[in-house]
């Protein structure tokens, strides 16, 4: 891969997440060996080498199943966004309250040239904001929806409606583990079944242990036996 404009791979790297739905950091292949998703940072790399062998380039190879990429106002709309978001850095990078990971990125995004060494940083982008976005919005709910969160009692029975939170996939483990409320009061439990943000179940539980939420620090409850049944939106 030759280098590029960061802003050319910038749209790109929203043009391909918004095809693919999610980042993929490497190409996937169903069983039969056909490509399911190209990896996010592939097909950048890809779009390149198209554009470099429409330029006269003999020494780039791209695969024949590979099919082009093309960039919508959509995705222009989401990179000024993008630009908006990431104007907060500045602030924090100052307060060094950025992680290795964010400042490489950033570093990346603003850039002029997208090349080798930083293409994966690119590709990453759109992913990197949602995800923040998502942490920002759920942030916010916990301070001003569960501010009074207390613990359960270890060992009482747990029962009411609860709203998943937050999920995080425990990859060792086959686990999803959840972030709940219930009643006001933050919970914590692991299920092998997937559940969606923001959907609601009648729950029986047992509190197990007392925990503290890492974000803002509130009180948890971590529940044992958790049994939901969906409740049907009205």
């Amino acid at each position: 891969m030759d280098t590029f404009s960061t802003d050319e791979a910038l749209k790109l790297s929203f043009a391909i997440y918004r095809i693919n739905k999610n980042y993929y950091k490497e190409t996937v292949y169903d069983k039969d060996g056909n490509v399911s998703f190209w990896g996010n940072k592939d097909a950048i790399k890809f779009m390149f080498a198209l554009k470099a062998i429409s330029e006269g380039s003999k020494n780039h190879w791209v695969p024949e199943q590979f099919e082009p990429v093309e960039v919508t106002n959509e995705d222009v709309a989401a990179l000024e966004s993008a630009r908006s978001h990431f104007k907060r850095y500045t602030f924090l990078m100052i307060g060094n309250d950025l992680s290795q990971f964010q400042r490489d990125t950033f570093a990346a995004f603003s850039s002029e040239e997208c090349t080798p060494k930083n293409v994966g940083f690119v590709a990453y982008v759109p992913a990197m904001i949602q995800r923040e976005l998502h942490d920002l919005a759920y942030r916010r709910r916990l301070k001003t929806d569960f501010v009074d969160s207390v613990h359960y009692n270890v060992d009482s029975s747990i029962s009411g409606e609860l709203e998943i939170l937050r999920s995080f996939y425990l990859k060792d483990y086959n686990l999803y583990s959840y972030i709940a409320g219930v009643g006001g009061n933050l919970v914590h439990f692991n299920k092998d079944k997937k559940y969606e943000i923001g959907s609601k179940y009648s729950i029986r539980a047992k509190a197990k242990k007392h925990e503290i939420e890492y974000d803002t620090r509130l009180p948890m409850t971590k529940l044992n036996y958790v049994k939901l049944s969906y409740i049907e939106e009205k």
